[in-house]
């Protein structure tokens, strides 16, 4: 028997949020209100995704216009989270708050430090 729609969208939701941890919540009918993303975050709004393409990744821009316009609202940054048939997992997210998120990995290593 195949999987729904649903049941492969709720499948990588549930696969984000357990590799996410505390603090990350799902949206309850996120699919019918389509209001605050999938995954709830105190500064995150998340979209999550799955695509039949094999030929790669491709955010419809009508998506992305409709998760900025929530992170927005909320005051929020975004993810988008798409799995592809090929079952790779990407992530899409404004540069800036990808820097920002970052931070810590681009400051000059202590020399004393252990690699």
């Amino acid at each position: 028997m195949s999987q729904s729609k649903r049941d492969i969208g709720d499948a990588l939701e549930a696969r984000v949020l357990a590799k996410l941890g505390p603090g990350f919540h799902s949206t309850g009918n996120s699919g019918a209100t389509y209001q605050d993303g999938d995954i709830r975050h105190r500064r995150l709004v998340i979209e999550c995704k799955v695509k039949n393409s094999t030929k790669g990744f491709a955010a419809p821009i009508k998506e992305l216009k409709h998760l900025w316009k929530q992170a927005d609202l909320q005051g929020k940054d975004w993810l988008y989270i798409e799995k592809n048939a090929d079952g790779k997992t990407m992530v899409l997210m404004d540069f800036d708050t990808f820097l920002e998120m970052t931070y810590e990995w681009r400051q000059p290593k202590d020399p004393h430090e252990e690699a």
